[in-house]
């Protein structure tokens, strides 16, 4: 953090926080707690950073929250409080897979939720470009490659068929029909393509029924002009098929 990302999203103590952090943690041998630990740093990063997201550098949206005012260091320990109440035992064995959900494979799900990247020609919503810095601390940026030339110190993107129209239309048809028998959830935004019609008929090739539950949802971030409009009103849409 000290050198790589140095001046880009915290300040030098911060940075220095958080590598005193990492090589701690890596000490963990429990897993559990390990896990706890690196959920409540990556959680206390988002917090701490304005707008929650990394593509770009600098605090200019920093606009005084109760979140941004407390330090580092109370972000984390609050959130491995948090963490930790979260935790608590359903008497089953669970596992969680990290890797392309186009290839996942497993016996049977009772439930499907998605919440893919949402395709719009009109805006940049990639997942790496948004949260590459959470994304690789979390692995430890093992297996990812650094595009130094970038400003933000981004790694190069995950190959991703939400990235076209073309493309994401005929991913959400290989996951439904992939996960036919499971009943399917799908978080998604009305400014988003494909419209909430050609969602439904996707759906409907493989679920018998299929329900559109509208949610109002508006963006709380934006520059001031924008906020006096309702260009960051949207909708938000839970596609349920069973």
């Amino acid at each position: 953090m000290a050198s790589t990302f140095k001046g880009l999203y915290y300040t030098d103590e911060e940075n220095d926080l958080i590598d005193t952090l990492r090589t701690n943690i890596a000490d963990i041998k429990d897993q559990y707690k390990h896990a706890i630990a690196m959920t409540a740093l990556i959680r206390a990063c988002i917090k701490k950073r304005p707008r929650g997201i990394f593509t770009y550098t600098g605090h200019r949206y920093n606009d005084g929250r109760k979140d941004l005012k407390k330090t580092l260091a109370q972000q984390f320990l609050e959130a491995v409080e948090a963490v930790n109440k979260a935790v608590f035992d359903n008497g089953q064995i669970n596992y969680s897979k990290q890797g392309d959900a186009m290839d996942l494979i497993v016996e049977q799900a009772d439930l499907v939720y998605i919440d893919p990247p949402y395709y719009s020609p009109l805006s940049d919503n990639e997942y790496v470009r948004r949260y590459h810095f959470v994304e690789g601390l979390a692995r430890d940026w093992k297996g990812v490659k650094i595009q130094q030339h970038t400003k933000t110190k981004k790694f190069k993107s995950y190959p991703t068929p939400f990235a076209t129209l073309k493309g994401a239309a005929e991913a959400f048809d290989h996951l439904f029909r992939k996960f036919a028998d499971s009943i399917l959830i799908v978080s998604y935004s009305s400014n988003s393509l494909p419209t909430q019609d050609e969602m439904v008929a996707i759906m409907a090739k493989y679920k018998q029924h299929v329900e559109v539950i509208p949610i109002d949802y508006r963006y709380s971030f934006g520059n001031q002009s924008d906020a006096k409009t309702n260009r960051n009103s949207v909708q938000e849409y839970l596609f349920v098929g069973y």
